[in-house]
């Protein structure tokens, strides 16, 4: 890796670990008086149960899109101007998902808390795609020996998953409850079995 590629997954790596830290500050200890706590703290702390949700599954999902965005520099060879633009993009995407995971562990039963989450997903879907997209396009910053195979597996998954969320906003104007089961479904469809790993190590020894 040169040192153009250190600086930027140095610097996304940092943010990433920054937002999955902040997530946890969500959870606030329940204020009770010391002679209400044996009888009240369970029932206080089950109240938390869509917080530990939201927070669990926003883990997962940006650690998800960290790999991705991982994944895209092992074939990624030279980096430009737009590409670290690009990568500020994402960054900003990235650095909202605090906010848009609070909002809907407070109110998860509320269309514009799981709207505002899908659209904060979908926008770093899209960076992301456009992050591959611009590096492959033509060949433009990757080796011409990357197989279209590839090219099109990585750009076929990002946007699977993000019509998913698309669907799950639209569908939040009349079933929230629907949205949210999609919200924590499509996690399965990106850890799903995939020849991707596979094509990777071959490009990598090839």
């Amino acid at each position: 890796m040169n040192n153009q590629h250190h600086r930027i997954t140095t610097l996304v790596d940092g943010v990433f670990a920054i937002v999955m830290t902040l997530l946890v500050f969500d959870f606030k200890i329940p204020h009770l008086s010391e002679a209400k706590v044996d009888t009240l703290i369970t029932a206080k702390l089950w109240l938390l149960w869509p917080r530990f949700i939201s927070y669990v599954l926003s883990c997962v999902v940006l650690g998800i899109f960290w790999i991705y965005h991982h994944n895209q520099f092992r074939f990624i060879v030279k980096v430009d101007r737009n590409l670290l633009w690009i990568n500020i993009l994402f960054i900003i995407a990235v650095a909202f998902v605090p906010f848009s995971a609070a909002l809907i562990g407070e109110y998860a039963s509320h269309k514009a808390a799981i709207v505002v989450y899908g659209i904060n997903l979908i926008a770093i879907g899209q960076v992301l795609y456009l992050h591959w997209r611009y590096a492959t396009g033509q060949y433009r910053l990757v080796r011409k020996e990357l197989s279209e195979e590839i090219i099109k597996n990585v750009n076929n998954r990002i946007m699977g998953a993000n019509i998913f969320y698309g669907v799950a906003v639209v569908v939040s104007f009349f079933a929230p409850a629907i949205s949210l089961l999609i919200y924590i479904l499509v996690p399965l469809y990106h850890v799903r079995p995939t020849k991707y790993k596979h094509l990777a190590g071959e490009e990598k020894n090839g």
